[in-house]
C-alpha cells in the first residue's frame, strides 16, 4: 500500500501571493509590510528544511513530507567561466543544474498527462576579478572601495550617482584583538545587485545596475546577480585560498588569551569586498518536449512571470503560475537571510573565522540553490490557502476552469508517515496553524488520472 495523501484545496482559499506584478498587484505598502515578512519566513523555513532534509543522514520524521525528500542536481565544480574573461579563475567556477523536473513525479501535483510540464533550473556562479575593476575614493576621513561592474539603474544622471556598482568602507580588522579579547557581534557583509532579462534582452525597469560586457551578455537567456561578500572587519586564524573569501594579507600576531601559545597570527582578507555573479535561467516545457525542444517560458524570472495574467487562461499561463507560485530565487534568498546564508559562518565566533576550504564559496551557492528548490516543493499553502487574514485577501485567486481546477482540488501528493502532529516539515504544526482537518478518509483506488494510489485524502474545512 503507498504511503500518499492527496491534499484537497478549497476553492475559496486556493491561490498564490501576488508578488511581481500580476493581477491584484499589491502597493508597496502593503508589499512591505505583509509579503516581504511573510516571505522572509517562508524563507527561513525553506532554509531550515535544506539543512535539516538535503544531507546524507536526513531526519526521517521531518523529511518525509514531500514525494521526493529532496530535489536533485547535476553539479559541475570545475565549470568554466560563465562571464568571458572576467572570472577569477577558467575552470573552478560551479554549475547547478536540476535537469527536467515533472510536475508530477518530482513536484507532486496530482495533473493529468497534458499537464505534465517539466521545470529546469540551471545556477552558474564565479568570484570575479577585481583588476581594473576598481578604485580607491576617500570622502572626509574615510576610504571607501568602488567596484565597477556596470553603473547605477536609478534613473539619474551619472553625475548624481556616480558610475560604480558596489562601495564598501575600508576598516581595517578590529581593534578589540590588540587587547587580547575580542568584541561580540563583528560578522561578515553582503551586498547585492541584479540584473533582469526579458524576451532576451535587458529589463530596465526591473533592474538595478547597466551590466558591463562579460557580464551583460548572459542576460539573452537568464538573470544576473551580483553579491559582494566583505569581511575586513573579521579576521582569519590561517590563510584561506577560496576564491571568494580569500585572506592573504598578515593582520598581526595578537595575545589570545585561549590560545595555547597566547600569541597567535591572524589573517584579514584580501577584498575589501569581494565580488561573485550569478547567471539564472529557468524553463518551463510542454510535456511533449524532448530535450527541451518545447519549452514556451525560458528566460529569466520575467520572462516566466510575464505569463501571469488572469486574461491568458490557456494551459502553458496556467502551469507556468502553479509552478512559480512558491518559488524564491537567490536574490530573495540573500535578501531575507543575510550572512545567515553563508556555510562560513558555522566556523565564525566574535569575529574570529575557523579554517575554511579552499571551496568554500560553492559550499555557499550550493545552499542557496537548494533553498530554491525547497520553495518549489512546498506547495500545501498554494492548495489550502494562509490562515493569516492579511496574506488571505492578497491571494491570487485562480478562474474557474478546469485546469485551475486541476492544481487546486486536487494538486499535491504528499509522501509522509500519515503522523498528523507534523506533517509539514517547514512548521511542526501547519495543520494547526493554517487550518483544521475535518476527516481522514482511507481510500484503496486509483488516483484522478491513475498513475498512483491514494490511500489518505484530507478534506479540509472553511
Amino acid at each position: 500500500m503507498s504511503n500518499e495523501v492527496l491534499i484537497l484545496g478549497r476553492g475559496t482559499s486556493c491561490g498564490h501571493l501576488d508578488s511581481l506584478g500580476y493581477p491584484n498587484a499589491v502597493s508597496w505598502n502593503i508589499t512591505s509590510s505583509i509579503y516581504e515578512p511573510y516571505l522572509a519566513k517562508k524563507i527561513a523555513s525553506y532554509a531550515n528544511y535544506v539543512q535539516t532534509c538535503y544531507t546524507d543522514v536526513p531526519d526521517s520524521e521531518r523529511c518525509g513530507f514531500f514525494i521526493k525528500r529532496q530535489i536533485q542536481s547535476a553539479i559541475s565544480r570545475n565549470a568554466s567561466c560563465p562571464f568571458g574573461n572576467l572570472c577569477r579563475t577558467k575552470d573552478r567556477n560551479i554549475e547547478l543544474d536540476t535537469g527536467y523536473l515533472s510536475l508530477d513525479n518530482d513536484l507532486g501535483a496530482n495533473v493529468p498527462p497534458n499537464l505534465r510540464y517539466t521545470f529546469r533550473l540551471i545556477t552558474k556562479c564565479a568570484p570575479l576579478i577585481t583588476n581594473d575593476h576598481k578604485r580607491l575614493y576617500n570622502f572626509s576621513n574615510d576610504a571607501y572601495m568602488r567596484y565597477y561592474y556596470g553603473r547605477p539603474n536609478l534613473g539619474l544622471p551619472d553625475a548624481m550617482t556616480g558610475n560604480f556598482t558596489y562601495e564598501y568602507i575600508q576598516k581595517p580588522p578590529f581593534s578589540g584583538l590588540a587587547y587580547g579579547y575580542t568584541i561580540s557581534g563583528e560578522d561578515y557583509r553582503l551586498g547585492g545587485k541584479a540584473a533582469f532579462t526579458y524576451n532576451g534582452s535587458f529589463e530596465p525597469t526591473t533592474s538595478n545596475f547597466h551590466p558591463i560586457d562579460g557580464l551583460r551578455e548572459t542576460l539573452t537567456h537568464g538573470d544576473l546577480v551580483l553579491f559582494y561578500l566583505s569581511a575586513n572587519e573579521l579576521v582569519y586564524t590561517s590563510e584561506v585560498n577560496d576564491d571568494w573569501y580569500a585572506a592573504h594579507q598578515h593582520a598581526g600576531t595578537f595575545d589570545i588569551p585561549q590560545a595555547s601559545s597566547g600569541n597567535v597570527s591572524l589573517y584579514s582578507s584580501d577584498e575589501v569586498a569581494s565580488p561573485l555573479a550569478c547567471a539564472v535561467q529557468y524553463q518551463i516545457c510542454r510535456p511533449s518536449s524532448t530535450a527541451g525542444q518545447d519549452c514556451p517560458f525560458s528566460g529569466g524570472i520575467y520572462d516566466i512571470a510575464s505569463t501571469f495574467s488572469d486574461q491568458e487562461e490557456d494551459e502553458a499561463s496556467i502551469v507556468s503560475r502553479w509552478v512559480m507560485s512558491s518559488f524564491v530565487d537567490i536574490e530573495d534568498i540573500i535578501g531575507a537571510l543575510s550572512t545567515s546564508s553563508l556555510t562560513s559562518r558555522d566556523g565564525l565566533q566574535r569575529g574570529i573565522q575557523g579554517p575554511l576550504s579552499d571551496f568554500q564559496w560553492q559550499s555557499d551557492v550550493e545552499l542557496w540553490h537548494n533553498i530554491t528548490l525547497a520553495s518549489l516543493q512546498d506547495r500545501v499553502e498554494s492548495v489550502v490557502g494562509p490562515k493569516d487574514p492579511d496574506i488571505q485577501q492578497h491571494f491570487w485567486r485562480p478562474l474557474n476552469t478546469s485546469h485551475n481546477l486541476n492544481f487546486c482540488e486536487s494538486q499535491v501528493r504528499i509522501a509522509t508517515s500519515l503522523l498528523l502532529r507534523s506533517l509539514n516539515p517547514f512548521q511542526d504544526s501547519l495543520w494547526n496553524r493554517i487550518y483544521h482537518i475535518a476527516t481522514i478518509r482511507v481510500v484503496v483506488a486509483p488516483l484522478m488520472f491513475g498513475y498512483r494510489i491514494l490511500v489518505s485524502s484530507l478534506a479540509v474545512l472553511s
